[in-house]
Formats: C-alpha cells, structure tokens, sequence
C-alpha cells in the first residue's frame, strides 16, 4: 500500500529521481506474485521513459515482471490465457522503448539475461498462448537488437537455445508454427545459428502426432543425415528415429517402417532399443500384419537380445484382438503371466525391482476383444466372462490398481455375449455394472457401450417383440443420461444405428406362414419402422449426425416398410436429409438403388428418382453427385 501511494500520489521531487528508478525495480520485482499492481505500475513507469535516471537495468526488470506477470495470468483459470495475451502488446512496446534507449545511449544489453529469463518461462509445466508469445517476443526482439549490433557477444550455441526455447513451448499439434520458426532459423547464417537435432525433433515429433506426414518425416530425416555429414550436433537420435517411424505408423506406412528399423539395425553405432520396435510394433499393427509382427517379436528377443516391455506386448494383442486371433492372444498373454510370475518370485527372493511386463486389465481387456471378435459364439463369450472374472479375483488379492476392473472391461465382456447372441448374459452384466455403481464404485459406472452391446444382443433376436425390448434399454440408457446425469451414457451415432439395426433384423420374423402369423408380422414391421423412425429423428436432435444412422435408416426402410408407396415416401425424406447434413456416400447410393430393386417397378422408379436429382438416368456412384451433398464425408 504503501508503494502504490508513493507511485500514484507523490511528485518526483519528493521521491526523488534516483529513487524513482529504485522504487519501479523494487515494485516490479514483486509484480510477478501481485499482477492486480501490473498495470498501474506499467503506466507510471512509461510516464518516466524519457528521463535519463531510468537505465537498461530498470527496463529490464520492467521486462521481466511484465512478461512474469503475463504468464502468471494466464495460468491462473482457463480463460486467463485470453487475459494474458492482451498483455503481451505492452510487454512489446517496452521491449521497443528499451531498444530506442540502447540506441540513444549507444549501448549494448546482454542476451544472457534474456536466455534465463526465456529459459525459465518456457520451463513451465503449463502450456499456454501467452507463454509463447512471451518467449517468441523476447527471441524476435534479440533478432532486432542483433542487428543493430546492440547486444554483446551471443555465441551461436546460446542462439541455438533460444530458438529451442521458443519451439518447446509450442504444442505439438501446431506443426504450421513449428515449421514456421525452423524456416526463421535455417534462413539465417550457418556462423550465426545452426538448428541442432533437439531442434528438428520438435518437429518430428509433430508430423508423429498427425496424421499423412510420414512423407514430410522421410525428407526431414534425410535432410539431417545429409547436414550430419557436415556437422554432428544434427545427427539424429534414438527420439528421431521413433518419432519418425510413429510418423510413418500413422501414415499407414508400416513396410517403410519396417524397412527404417532394418537399417538402423545395420548400423554398427546404432543400438535399437524398445521405443523403435514399439514405434515398428504399433505401424504393423495399425496395418494388421499379424505374421509380420510375430516375426518382429521373434527377432527383437532372439537376436537384439531385448524383453517386450508393457506397450509392445499391449500392441501385439491389440493386433490380435483387432483380427479376432484369441488363441494367439490368450497364448500371449498366458506367456506374460508366467514371465511376471517367475520374475516377481526372484524379485522377492533378492529384494530387487520386477523386470518383467505385467498383465495387467489392458492386457487382458484385449484378450477378451479377441474372443468376442473371434466368431466362436457361447464358448468365446463364457471363456471372456472367465478372463474377467480372473481379473475381479487379482485385484480383491492384491488390491492393485493395475488389475482393477472398470465398466470397459465389464463392456467388453457384455460384446462377446451380444456377438453369441445371448442377451439375457448380456443383460446381467448391465445389471451388475449398475448395482455396483450405485454401491459406489464410480468406475463400474455403465457408458454408451454397455447399454449399446445389450442393444445389439437384443436386436440379434429377431423374435417378436424384440425390437421394443431394445428400445426398453435404449430408454434406460437415455435416462440414465439426461435424468441421472451421467454423460458417459449420451448415446452416439453407434448407439442409435444398433437401435435401428435391431428393429431391421427380420430374419426370424418371415419363417411364419400361417395367416394369423402374417398379420402379426405386418403389425410387428409397423411398429418396428415407427421404432427406427422415432430413433432417427430424435438422432438428428440428439447428436452430430453421421451416415452410418442415415444408412441404417435405409436398411430398416428395405427390410420393414410394406409397401411400394411408403418405401418411396421413406427414400426421398431419409436422402433429403443426409443430403442437407452433407453424408451421401456410396453405400448410401448403393441402399438407395437396392431399395428401389425391389419394388414391383424398380427399373421405372430408380430413373425417376436419380432423374429428379441429377438429370440422370442412373447413378452408382458418388462422383455423379454434387460435391455439397458428400461435403462431410472424411477422407484419407
């Protein structure tokens, strides 16, 4: 209070102008703890800038608490970012007023305190706007003194750490702002600054992240080979060479992955290590090229001597249960557990840490996917359920987080049951996963796939009567989310197309024959459109839309509307809408042609139809229609 009263109320005189100097450092020393001071002390010192008493250590310190201050709004709540950047124009203005007054005095700043006040911003666990452009105004306004030759001796290396210390503040997924500050950097002179691996890593690491940049990776890699023939600090790493392949895995570029962990195998200086192969593992895995990643996890232990940690053996079953392969899986997993068992035993007996990955439910999570996607019906389904259960007994023995089991293990075993087509199994594990939430276990609490797999096992039953028992746990479902609150319940467009999918599924419906048994059909179909339709619709109010409900929408018309008339009704208000929400695509195309196959004019009523559209007779594909009606269609 007392400062503030010196500042706001008292002439110079009184202070005097020494003190004046004084007085602003002190303040602003302390502005990074008390930013409400910020902008009352920033005004009062800019009314002083001409005077002679003020020096560069006083701007100095200006520029520290200011840019401190910046920084310390922006992580105070989540709109505070907004709050600093306002602040980050100021901090410029003083940044240009310290540069007049070098240049009026002729005198020279040093850029070492720039650095450690660069360094330590950018050293935040936070990531935020402000701090980037806090530490990217304080390296732009080095450049700008440099030029004017108004700094002292700034060795190349220091220039090297200012720019890293700009790019270590930018998100990773901001690969545009990246490239935008190495091109700054290669533009200048090699005897001035040189990016060094560190530098180009952080742009490796963004193509890794996105996704079709694994070409951009390629040429950055070669381009760091070629610059590391002249000078090594831009020899790549262990991280590059990760990062590049995790680029070339998310390009779906598993064979030049493969072929990149070959020659770094080749060379005699490199020494692969997990990371790669679980880069490698992950691209062949996204590939689904099972045989070559058995023969990956071959080679890595009996010829690079290395065990599988944690995220190899998750990928390799992930592979596994992406492909239904539960036998390979199960194996696997089996050969972990007695690998951990074995190690945890030695580990005991010599009181040394476990060197063996373990099994944990992510592991056995995916274990049990492979059974519920391998077609083998009830004896899949039960042999899941007893994965489970062995999961619930480790950790009621062991009571380690590692094998606690949470509503996505629990969703996992309700699939296998629906893929066997029993519901009433499926129904219980619902049933158990409410119970035990409500017995406050909040990670039992049930999500869109619980009640959306007992949908599906549902609407596998194509017996009277199933369509509305669908729609009963659908409803549960919905008021489990609007009315209890949980938003791990809101249903997607998965949840509503099994919906609607359940009411199309009439396989078992046309096996009657008896005049009674057809009336009850008709009356069944009815009821199941009216079912799909209300799903449909409420869809559109509910969620983004997406062309797999507009395509189950299509089926149900096919399979339950009676006839030609209300086929056709149904046909032009489904394609009206996916039109307007922009997901025509081929199988919706496709669903519009079959549907008009089957009616009693269908050659008659197809050219109507595309004739009204496009001015065509017949369409087949998607490239004949406006681009507008696809617009949202994503594309690789």
């Amino acid at each position: 209070g007392v400062l503030r009263r010196l500042i706001t109320g008292y002439p110079d005189s009184v202070v005097g102008n020494d003190g004046v100097g004084e007085l602003y450092g002190s303040l602003m020393n302390r502005c990074e703890d008390d930013v409400s001071l910020v902008e009352v002390v920033f005004d009062e010192l800019l009314s002083h800038l001409a005077k002679d008493e003020i020096s560069t250590s006083h701007f100095w310190q200006m520029i520290r608490a200011y840019s401190k201050a910046s920084v310390n709004i922006s992580m105070n709540d989540e709109n505070s970012d907004e709050e600093g950047i306002l602040l980050v124009p100021k901090l410029k203005s003083v940044l240009n007023s310290l540069k007049q007054n070098l240049i009026d005095n002729n005198t020279q700043v040093d850029g070492g305190l720039y650095l450690r006040l660069m360094s330590e911003i950018a050293s935040s666990d936070e990531r935020s706007k402000t701090i980037t452009n806090v530490v990217h105004s304080l390296l732009n306004h080095l450049l700008e003194l440099n030029e004017l030759s108004l700094i002292q001796e700034f060795t190349a290396q220091q220039w090297n750490n200012a720019f890293n210390q700009v790019l270590s503040t930018i998100p990773s997924h901001e690969t545009t702002k990246i490239e935008r500050i190495l091109r700054e950097m290669e533009s200048l002179p090699d005897t001035m600054v040189q990016p060094n691996t560190t530098t180009y890593d952080y742009l490796l690491k963004s193509y890794a992240i996105r996704y079709n940049c694994g070409h951009k990776a390629q040429q950055l890699l070669s381009h760091m080979q070629a610059l590391s023939q002249k000078s090594p600090i831009v020899r790549p790493n262990t991280h590059s060479y990760t990062h590049v392949v995790h680029a070339l895995a998310r390009s779906r570029m598993s064979e030049q992955a493969l072929s990149l962990l070959e020659q770094l195998r080749s060379q005699p200086n490199f020494v692969t290590d997990a990371h790669v192969y679980t880069a490698v593992f992950k691209a062949l895995a996204k590939a689904n090229k099972i045989s070559k990643i058995e023969h990956l996890l071959r080679q890595m232990q009996e010829e690079d001597g290395i065990t599988p940690n944690q995220h190899i053996y998750s990928t390799v079953l992930s592979a596994y249960a992406n492909e239904g392969r539960a036998i390979e899986a199960q194996q696997l997993l089996d050969e972990m557990e007695q690998k951990y068992n074995v190690n945890a035993a030695a580990a005991q007996n010599t009181n040394s840490p476990i060197d063996a990955a373990k099994p944990e439910k992510h592991c056995y999570n995916a274990v049990m996917t492979a059974w519920a996607k391998s077609g083998g019906g009830i004896k899949a389904a039960q042999t899941a359920q007893t994965l489970l259960r062995t999961l619930e007994q480790k950790y009621a023995q062991t009571n380690d987080p590692d094998y606690k089991v949470t509503n996505r293990c629990v969703s996992t075993a309700i699939d296998a049951w629906a893929r066997a087509k029993r519901p009433v199994e499926a129904k219980k594990l619902l049933q158990e996963c409410i119970d035990k939430y409500a017995r406050g276990m909040e990670e039992m609490q049930p999500n869109k796939f619980s009640y959306t797999f007992v949908i599906q096992a549902i609407g596998r039953d194509a017996r009277i009567g199933s369509a509305m028992a669908a729609k009963r746990v659908f409803d549960q479902m919905i008021t489990d989310w609007k009315v209890n609150g949980n938003r791990h319940a809101k249903p997607d467009a998965f949840s509503y197309s099994s919906l609607i999918h359940a009411c199309s599924n009439t396989y078992g419906l046309n096996m009657r024959g008896d005049s009674v048994g057809k009336q009850q059909i008709l009356f069944e179909k009815k009821r199941r459109l009216d079912i799909a339709l209300e799903a449909f619709r409420d869809a559109r109010e509910n969620i983004d839309m997406n062309p797999v409900v507009h395509g189950a929408m299509l089926q149900a018309v096919r399979f339950l509307a009676t006839g030609d008339d209300e086929k056709r009704q149904m046909v032009n208000f489904i394609w009206e809408e996916c039109c307007r929400d922009g997901f025509v695509n081929d199988t919706i195309v496709c669903q519009v042609n079959v549907i008009f196959s089957g009616m009693r004019r269908g050659r008659q009523e197809a050219e109507t139809f595309w004739k009204r559209q496009v001015g065509m007779k017949e369409v087949e594909f998607l490239s004949a229609l406006p681009k507008e009606w696809s617009r949202n269609i994503k594309r690789r």
